[in-house]
């Protein structure tokens, strides 16, 4: 819905958590509602349906998707315009009572007849993610989220991987950020994981800004929790304060590849008394 606001106009979206399917909210809000239905421990998350992604950018005149990922000589700039000076109005009553910090996410959705876990793992981190630092940013970054699709950056990475355009669309999702006392990457394999951490936000190692450790875990035949690494990485994981964190990964990462019947990828996050599970998508 448009509302008028002065001379310009103002989008109302709310947010929503009604509908999960990927053709509405995308495969990282599908993955999410997956995930929470596992009994997995995922961070409070709402939606921006796909269909206010398409309303907002007809509004402002962004052009399609397919225009701007099918040629081969672009002016970005021209397309980034259209997002300036923008603004919406973001409504969720369960959100405005958490006194906290938001990261805003892409969730983009496949055409049809796309295979969807291959497609989430192809897009994964072509698009940006960015921090409200309150309930009244939210909107903006929803925007800036929305305009990250139209970027440079984004049709050269997302070109690498897929040569045909299969992106419909961008939903979004909004989900209360955890703060950071150690975080990662974990990647699973048949009988075993393999966990690359570091104090603070796994975004420095997606982004690949820092090294992180990593370390191997796999059970004996006796049921007992084996460790593989360095030295030093080791003797991290089996302090007492921080053993029961990698036993839960290691139980945590187990189910959701059994539960999905293919290695994954992990996004996680420990915040000094829990361990969370931000995102999971196969491993290509």
């Amino acid at each position: 819905m448009m509302e008028k606001d002065g001379m310009a106009e103002k989008m109302h979206v709310k947010l929503s958590r009604e509908k999960n399917g990927v053709e509405y909210c995308g495969t990282k809000a599908a993955g999410l509602f997956e995930l929470e239905k596992m009994g997995i421990p995922i961070p409070k998350f709402y939606v921006v349906p796909v269909s206010f992604f398409w309303q907002f950018c007809s509004s402002v005149h962004a052009g399609s998707l397919y225009e701007f990922y099918q040629h081969k000589a672009f002016d970005s700039v021209i397309y980034q315009k259209c997002f300036v000076g923008q603004n919406i109005w973001v409504d969720c009553n369960e959100l405005t009572d958490i006194n906290g910090r938001f990261i805003v996410r892409s969730s983009a959705v496949p055409q049809e007849n796309t295979q969807k876990e291959e497609f989430s793992s192809k897009v994964s981190g072509v698009f940006e993610s960015f921090i409200a630092d309150n309930f009244n940013e939210i909107g903006d970054m929803i925007i800036a989220v929305w305009q990250s699709v139209y970027s440079e950056e984004a049709y050269k990475k997302l070109h690498i991987f897929q040569p045909e355009f299969e992106m419909k669309g961008m939903a979004t999702v909004v989900q209360q950020y955890i703060e950071p006392v150690i975080s990662g990457i974990v990647h699973t394999y048949s009988d075993k994981i393999c966990v690359d951490w570091i104090e603070g936000s796994q975004e420095e190692i997606l982004q690949g800004r820092q090294q992180g450790r990593e370390i191997e875990i796999y059970l004996s035949d006796f049921g007992e929790m084996i460790l593989r690494g360095k030295e030093s990485s080791i003797k991290f994981a089996q302090e007492c304060s921080r053993r029961r964190i990698f036993i839960e990964l290691f139980e945590l990462s187990i189910k959701i590849q059994k539960k999905r019947c293919s290695e994954q990828e992990i996004e996680w996050v420990y915040d000094g008394s829990s361990v969370w599970i931000v995102q999971s998508q196969r491993l290509l």
